[in-house]
């Protein structure tokens, strides 16, 4: 097919776009989730999205209940639905933090699969290295965003 339209010419051909029929639908969360998206970028942290996929191990520890297996996984590490987004934000301040970044602020607002049940949540994550800069204060960005949604 891809030869025949060479041949004929691709400059032949009209250059359009197809019309859109269809409709722009909100989804029910969306104002939620934008609301969460827009205070957490005010207050410093950074959006992530991490792999929808874990380990078996993750799920058991941050999940509750029976994770959703997968029937062809990618890896060993990635065959469970997640349970939680927090195994996918501590994975990615663990690899800031080992890469010398001192101030990690990350937050997700994603899906999370509870045995059949999906289930969107959101959650923020903020560490500091070396340990020697923790004190009482490094605590504190940690609840102004909880503040700030109330």
């Amino acid at each position: 097919m891809e030869e025949l339209a060479r041949i004929y010419g691709y400059n032949r051909f009209p250059n359009t776009l197809p019309a859109f029929v269809g409709a722009v639908v909100e989804l029910p969360d969306e104002r939620k989730n934008a609301k969460v998206r827009e205070n957490m970028l005010a207050l410093g942290y950074d959006e992530s999205i991490s792999i929808t996929f874990i380990s078996q191990q993750d799920a058991k520890t941050f999940g509750g209940g029976d994770p959703l297996a997968l029937a062809n996984p990618l890896s060993d590490e990635a065959g469970y639905m997640r349970t939680s987004l927090l195994p996918g934000l501590l994975n990615m301040v663990s690899y800031n933090l080992n890469r010398g970044t001192v101030n990690v602020r990350l937050f997700e607002a994603g899906r999370s699969s509870k045995s059949w049940a999906t289930v969107t949540t959101s959650a923020g994550i903020s560490a500091s290295w070396p340990p020697a800069m923790l004190s009482p204060r490094t605590f504190t960005p940690l609840r102004s965003p909880t503040r700030s949604f109330t």
